[in-house]
């Protein structure tokens, strides 16, 4: 389970863990649910950021051949789909960083161990949210304009 993760962190490492550890733990265990072959990327040199907009409308001209379709049509909808990925992962972020009210990581045992209540509170909620019939219905996200019943079906699907 992803408590148990977290107290094994916790035993383990002590201080020496962030929030990216914990989220590569915790996707260690989660199953993939597509059955699609993983990704061959070969870097051959370093680049620019690959998160603005041009850069990665460049690396999809630059790999077009390598889709199974090459139409524009398509590119534009890879792109898009990066985008969407890289911007649920940034409100995410932005989510528990808000929910634990703390910006800046703390090495504190106290604070960790504040954190992780306070992750497994959140936790709590949105379990007991997404069980129940119409999700978008719970307190949580009744001012959340983003919530929408295919976002919620999409984050159920996965799970």
């Amino acid at each position: 389970t992803y408590e148990t993760i977290l107290n094994t962190m916790l035993e383990t490492r002590i201080n020496d863990f962030g929030m990216e550890d914990v989220h590569s733990e915790i996707t260690k265990q989660v199953p993939v649910v597509h059955n699609t072959l993983p990704t061959n990327i070969v870097i051959l040199k370093p680049g620019d950021s690959p998160n603005c907009n041009e850069n990665i409308h460049t690396a999809c001209e630059m790999y077009r051949d390598d889709l199974s379709r090459g139409d524009r049509l398509y590119i534009s909808t890879v792109m898009l789909k990066i985008k969407a990925a890289q911007s649920e992962r940034d409100h995410l972020s932005m989510l528990l960083v808000e929910y634990i009210d703390d910006i800046v990581a703390s090495q504190n045992a106290h604070v960790i161990k504040s954190c992780k209540d306070s992750l497994w509170s959140l936790v709590a909620k949105l379990s007991s949210a997404f069980g129940e019939p119409n999700p978008a219905t719970h307190y949580l996200f009744r001012n959340a304009p983003e919530i929408s019943e295919n976002g919620i079906k999409n984050i159920l699907s996965f799970y």
